[in-house]
């Protein structure tokens, strides 16, 4: 089975030291004070679904993922989905530039592009704790 690209965004200083920075605003803005848990990379090509998963359990802990594409079109998929039990309750499309917020305890899923694309899905994945 092929695996996702991952790149684990701590062993990169600069880079997420940059990205970290950037987003304190937005994160201060939407749940308050907060802390990094994670930060991470992800590619996809065709074939390569997720499963769905929760990235955290806790309570106050978010997942922030951007979608750093310059393009993506919508026929070429790679959606978001999230769920509720086992029913997709929400879709998001990868548009460039964008982003979902969302409590890490939902479970969620990137899909693959279809096979019609020969461009990867990237994704960044930051996780935050909420500070009391």
């Amino acid at each position: 089975a092929q695996k996702f690209w991952y790149c684990d965004g701590a062993s990169h200083d600069y880079i997420t030291k940059a990205i970290a920075d950037s987003l304190i605003p937005t994160f201060e803005n939407e749940i308050g004070s907060f802390e990094y848990i994670r930060f991470h990379c992800n590619a996809q090509t065709y074939g390569q679904d997720g499963m769905p998963h929760s990235d955290y359990q806790d309570s106050g802990t978010f997942t922030f993922i951007y979608f750093p594409m310059l393009e993506w079109k919508m026929e070429w998929g790679g959606e978001l989905f999230i769920y509720e039990e086992d029913e997709i309750i929400f879709s998001w499309w990868p548009k460039p530039n964008s982003a979902v917020l969302f409590d890490s305890y939902i479970k969620h899923v990137g899909t693959a592009p279809r096979s019609r694309c020969s461009e990867s899905r990237y994704s960044l994945a930051i996780s935050v704790k909420q500070m009391e």
